[in-house]
């Protein structure tokens, strides 16, 4: 049974803490939004340039080339501006879990996009090390496929 406060989305329960989270980070959407036509039209080259300057662990690109300060300027920035927009209306900014002063709103939106950018690059770390390791390339090979 239930608690009086669960939701139902899609034949899930949600209780409201669940999506006071989905709230928070609806304006990461402003990222993708704002980035495809940057990349579509190749717009701010001078930007693209990776964060990782090109540099090496064990022969292996740090980052890799996809990740460049183009896309962290971008993305960030974008995230910050969305959460400025959003908040101006009633409908988001009271499914916050926490108040939004005017002045913190776009500190907020950059420390969120912050952390969307930069929270992929140890993972992106990993995955070009990783690349070059004999337990990577044996997962690949077909004795692991079913």
């Amino acid at each position: 049974m239930s608690a009086p406060w669960d939701a139902r989305v899609s034949g899930f329960i949600v209780s409201p803490d669940r999506v006071d989270v989905v709230w928070v980070f609806l304006p990461l959407l402003g990222a993708f939004i704002a980035h495809a036509p940057v990349l579509r039209f190749g717009l701010l080259r001078a930007l693209a340039r990776p964060i990782d300057g090109g540099s090496t662990i064990h022969a292996h690109r740090v980052f890799g080339g996809s990740k460049t300060w183009r896309g962290a300027i971008v993305m960030t920035r974008a995230v910050a501006a969305l959460t400025c927009a959003l908040v101006q209306f009633a409908a988001y900014s009271t499914r916050l879990p926490v108040e939004h002063p005017a002045r913190r709103t776009l500190i907020f939106g950059a420390l969120l996009g912050l952390g969307a950018v930069f929270g992929k690059l140890p993972s992106s770390f990993l995955k070009r090390q990783l690349e070059s390791t004999q337990v990577l390339s044996d997962f690949r090979s077909s004795e692991f496929s079913l």
